[in-house]
């Protein structure tokens, strides 16, 4: 149980700040293109975001022994809900651009080609190869934290009902 604890504040930590990173992201897109583009960005981020400050708060009240708020569980399954669905996401992408980082760097210099002149011998290629590695990791993360405080939830309110 110390282990699933200790596990779940580092994972809940680490997403927090990089989804709150790309929330500001998003947010900083949504005023230089257009509300539109930093929508869904900013929303999925959010979530993610969300879930992992509640994944936080039932951490306190399993260590504390204090009472949880009676919206904290819903509020934690509807987020890890849109996190789960926001990793599958980004894990499918992930592979995708893993499997065609060649073609897509290939794009890349085509359509950007007068931008590229300083930077032939940059890898594209091995560049999306680092981002889909990434974005596989960032993903499962997302996913195994999704999947601890799901089962850190159900054990609290277990042990809530014995008492």
């Amino acid at each position: 149980m110390k282990t699933a604890l200790k596990a779940s504040v580092i994972l809940s930590w680490i997403i927090l700040v990089v989804s709150c990173g790309f929330v500001l992201l998003g947010l900083i897109g949504s005023l230089i293109v257009g509300p539109q583009a930093g929508f869904v960005i900013v929303v999925l981020f959010g979530a993610v975001g969300l879930h992992s400050y509640e994944s936080l708060r039932l951490r306190n009240c399993i260590i504390y022994n204090s009472p949880m708020d009676k919206k904290t569980p819903l509020s934690l399954q509807v987020m890890g809900f849109i996190a789960m669905f926001f990793s599958f996401v980004v894990v499918t992408n992930g592979f995708t651009l893993l499997r065609h980082a060649k073609e897509t760097a290939q794009e890349n210099r085509k359509m950007l080609v007068e931008y590229f002149k300083p930077y032939e011998k940059v890898d594209l290629a091995l560049m999306f190869q680092m981002m889909a590695v990434g974005m596989v990791v960032f993903g499962l993360a997302i996913l195994i934290n999704v999947l601890m405080s799901m089962s850190l939830l159900r054990w609290y309110r277990s042990q809530d009902q014995n008492q």
